[in-house]
């Protein structure tokens, strides 16, 4: 394939940057790409293995004409008027992060006119964090949300590259997103967190840790800055989901408290069927 677009550059090359940064190498090898990270070891190691052309300069005449995102949330606005002097006419922003109707607000108030913006949000991850931790199969065969948009040649430009790394492209409405990734992750990262810290006073527990509690709790070890960012950003989507999270623990407690195991029978056999029924 070769690419429609000049030049691109992924802004955070940790597991989810690098990741997007390999799969795109690997599907159109000639794409020119750059990258831009903090941590400089992340920027030379992708250089040296062919993933990306060059670090970002602010020296640097060339322009991007796609300019991916993949920071914590609450560093978008920094980043894009940061690199407002080196976003081509025409050129397109997007992101791999998990919220979108705030972000959608923020690009809005923060991009040039001559920029477009379009949301993105792959449903895939690992524990482990950093460049070092990226691989190019990550995003394969997975559901990649596109929020917002039109249907204008960079737009197209963009989906036509991410169909080549093979992910299942879902459009939705950034509000409706929100909605339901606060359940499918935000809210099970949050318990996985809290259950975590039930150990934080019991040390000596640690030695008799079973692999329900580990595979109850693996994905607490996420990068901490980039959930704080989720929690933040969907805020409104989690509250709603933690007041009715709430009202089922508060309604299996009655239960424990009353010695009614018929209706703590009826709660066990219904997470086991929705669970059999998600089961690949």
């Amino acid at each position: 394939m070769e690419s429609d677009f000049k030049r691109i550059l992924i802004v955070g090359m940790g597991l989810m940057g690098g990741s997007f940064a390999k799969a795109i190498r690997y599907a159109v090898p000639a794409i020119k790409m750059d990258g831009l990270d903090l941590d400089y070891e992340s920027i030379e190691t992708a250089q040296a293995l062919g993933i990306i052309d060059a670090g970002f300069s602010q020296t640097q005449e060339e322009k991007y004409d796609l300019i991916v995102l993949a920071t914590p949330l609450g560093a978008y606005p920094t980043i894009i008027n940061m690199l407002i002097p080196w976003m081509a006419e025409g050129a397109l922003v997007t992101d791999l992060g998990s919220v979108k109707e705030r972000v959608h607000r923020e690009m809005v108030a923060c991009l040039p006119e001559f920029v477009s913006f379009l949301g993105g949000h792959p449903m895939c991850g690992a524990e482990r964090n950093g460049f070092s931790a990226s691989r190019a199969d990550l995003f394969d065969g997975k559901v990649f949300f596109i929020t917002g948009g039109t249907n204008c040649p960079v737009q197209n430009a963009y989906i036509r590259l991410l169909e080549a790394i093979d992910v299942q492209i879902v459009r939705t409405s950034p509000k409706e997103h929100d909605t339901m990734v606060a359940k499918t992750s935000h809210i099970p990262h949050l318990t996985a967190v809290l259950l975590s810290t039930l150990m934080e006073s019991e040390e000596n527990f640690k030695n008799y840790i079973g692999d329900g509690f580990r595979d109850s709790t693996r994905i607490a070890a996420g990068d901490p800055k980039v959930w704080r960012d989720i929690f933040l950003y969907n805020a409104p989507a989690i509250l709603e989901d933690l007041e009715e999270f709430q009202r089922k623990l508060n309604r299996l407690k009655n239960c424990l408290q009353s010695d009614n195991g018929m209706e703590i029978l009826d709660t066990l056999a219904s997470g086991k069927q929705f669970q059999e029924g998600i089961k690949e």
